[in-house]
């Protein structure tokens, strides 16, 4: 039996669709989750599995259907991903019920949201795309899966069903598709400086060198303490990378250029810059090509210094002026400003376990010879000397 957990938007559209009761996936993947995206020119339903996030994309004609159409679906993208045909006949065969009920998951209903923005990309990219296109293109997505971290749906799908004893549910294992992904990626050491603050603000970080930018974007934003409010950039050889925008058709597509493509041995580097009006400038230069840790997840910020500024302060020279107001109780501003804030603000506050925390829970990289693992604490507000502001070019 398979457990379809459809949006309400998608059960409204069914006819008569069959409800769970509570039932239990039988299938080795588990529950998928249904939703119908309003596309042009023609409606999609977006499947994505909760256990390892592999989407299938099938046309919405026809709902009636649907529940007769998913089982094949699903197979014939197991089959592009070099799934053991005896494997695929089990999950097919288990998969011969179907019954639906509603979603439970957050954060599967997070990920189908990212898969849909994706998929209107490919439909204004590429309006003749077929459904069983789309779900290979966006199993090579990197996206999170809780609790392992960010990985690509695809690979992750085909390891789970690897091999002729296959436990029921798995988490935590990949697989390899054409084109070649390598399923044991480099991981690059990264220093992520803000630049003209000193004492510098900086971050060192170790990232899969296949993440694409745009996910190194989300990464960078987590890493540094930013709120993502404003547009972003990267910069690296006289090539812009960010979003799409027909008004900057310099710029390329930040979600189709993976940071290896960019950094490729020590000492590259790139400028990440946040917020165009006050003019954020991170300095990433690659420190180190790694192998993975056994165990080891990723993104992991394995050290850093300093608070990150607040949002909208005004830049480098503006975040200088917040301090000395700040540190100066006596100052005309002094009670706004502490209000603005929020009450109180360190700028020598850093927690690497926090920033960790978000990304991998409870996990931690196993200190290397024995070394104990490091503690942070916050020390008194301190007054940060920052440069005048550079001139952007």
């Amino acid at each position: 039996m398979l457990v379809l957990r459809c949006t309400r938007k998608l059960l409204s559209r069914l006819p008569a669709p069959p409800v769970s009761d509570d039932a239990v996936s039988t299938t080795t993947l588990g529950d998928w989750y249904a939703t119908v995206l309003m596309v042009r020119p023609a409606h999609l339903v977006l499947l994505v599995n909760e256990t390892t996030r592999l989407p299938v994309v099938l046309a919405a004609r026809e709902l009636s259907t649907l529940l007769e159409r998913i089982p094949a679906a699903i197979a014939d993208v197991l089959t592009d991903l070099g799934v053991d045909a005896a494997v695929i006949a089990r999950e097919r065969a288990a998969m011969g019920e179907i019954r639906c009920d509603t979603t439970r998951s957050r954060s599967v209903l997070g990920t189908m949201n990212e898969f849909a923005l994706h998929l209107g990309l490919m439909r204004e990219a590429e309006p003749t795309m077929t459904e069983h296109a789309m779900s290979l293109e966006l199993g090579r997505v990197l996206v999170t899966v809780p609790p392992l971290g960010y990985e690509h749906p695809a690979e992750l799908t085909a390891q789970a069903l690897q091999g002729p004893q296959v436990s029921p549910r798995p988490r935590g294992e990949t697989t390899r598709r054409e084109p070649p992904m390598k399923s044991s990626p480099n991981i690059y050491q990264l220093k992520i400086t803000l630049r003209d603050t000193r004492p510098p603000i900086w971050r060192r970080l170790q990232v899969r060198s296949d993440v694409t930018l745009f996910k190194f974007h989300g990464i960078l934003q987590s890493v540094m303490g930013w709120m993502d409010g404003h547009l972003h950039q990267f910069v690296a050889k006289n090539r812009v990378y960010g979003t799409v925008d027909l008004e900057l058709p310099e710029r390329e597509n930040e979600k189709k250029v993976l940071l290896s493509q960019v950094l490729r041995k020590p000492k590259d580097s790139l400028v990440y810059e946040y917020d165009f009006g006050d003019g954020w400038e991170h300095a990433v230069v690659l420190e180190q090509v790694l192998e993975a840790a056994p165990g080891g997840k990723y993104p992991y910020v394995v050290t850093g210094k300093r608070a990150c500024p607040p949002e909208d302060c005004g830049g480098t020279g503006g975040y200088g002026h917040l301090l000395e107001v700040l540190a100066d109780p006596k100052h005309a501003e002094h009670t706004d400003m502490v209000e603005w804030v929020g009450g109180s603000f360190d700028p020598e506050a850093f927690d690497v376990g926090e920033i960790n925390r978000g990304f991998h829970g409870g996990w931690y990289l196993p200190p290397a010879d024995g070394a104990p693992r490091s503690k942070t604490t916050l020390p008194r507000q301190t007054k940060l000397k920052l440069e005048a502001p550079r001139r952007r070019r």
